[in-house]
């Protein structure tokens, strides 16, 4: 070394020497950084969302109005089948009976009981931790049967089969990962809406019911959330 201070070979000796003890050193990568103690390591980032297919049952109460005499009150089934961010629903409802006096006919009765079922493709429209939207438009087929109940004869009754187009909302809150409870409203409008006539004694024709224009359903519910 040119230099008149034996110290300026420090460094080259040290890495002689390092290379006679180990001659491999230079070939592996560094240690890993050791964190200082005390830091805290970075959060992982989230999970995305799962994209798998869900199996969704539900049962629930509901309102219908339009769709018989007086509103009325029923249960309803559903299935939701996809992944979690558009599925296809099955649904179906029966409807309590109700009898509804005969205009005109002193003590006549009918009863009607209305009962459908069908499918419907539902995207999820927003989602939140907890609280999910969504949206439901399909078609839905029924059976509404009209039955003379007193003062009418047996033979009037009748059973119609209606379809109707029918568009929903319903709020979910999925209160664990598996269980969820919401509320439904929508509206349905029906492609044929029969006209039941009672005939009196007399042989008059009188009016009892028709299906309205646009008909109305709201309902809850509860259910489970299966992958």
């Amino acid at each position: 070394s040119p230099a008149t201070d034996c110290h300026a070979m420090d460094e080259s000796l040290a890495f002689v020497i390092a290379v006679m003890i180990d001659p491999d050193a230079a070939a592996r990568p560094p240690p890993p950084i050791t964190p200082p103690p005390g830091a805290r390591p970075a959060p992982p980032s989230a999970a995305p969302s799962s994209s798998r297919w869900q199996i969704a049952p539900r049962l629930g109460v509901t309102a219908a109005f339009g769709e018989l005499p007086s509103p009325a009150w029923g249960a309803t089934l559903g299935l939701r089948l996809g992944p979690p961010s558009v599925g296809v629903e099955l649904l179906g409802s029966f409807f309590l009976p109700q009898d509804t006096p005969v205009p005109g006919a002193s003590g006549s009765t009918a009863q009607f009981t209305w009962a459908y079922a069908g499918a419907a493709l539902c995207p999820t429209l927003a989602r939140f931790p907890a609280v999910s939207l969504t949206g439901c438009a399909g078609v839905l087929g029924g059976v509404l049967t009209a039955t003379p109940k007193t003062g009418l004869e047996s033979a009037q009754e009748s059973n119609n089969f209606v379809v109707l187009a029918t568009v929903r909302a319903r709020l979910d809150w999925h209160i664990t990962r598996l269980v969820f409870a919401g509320i439904e409203g929508g509206g349905d409008l029906p492609f044929q809406r029969p006209q039941w006539n009672a005939t009196s004694a007399a042989g008059t024709a009188i009016s009892v019911f028709q299906p309205s224009v646009v008909a109305g359903e709201a309902g809850v519910a509860v259910g489970l959330v299966l992958e």
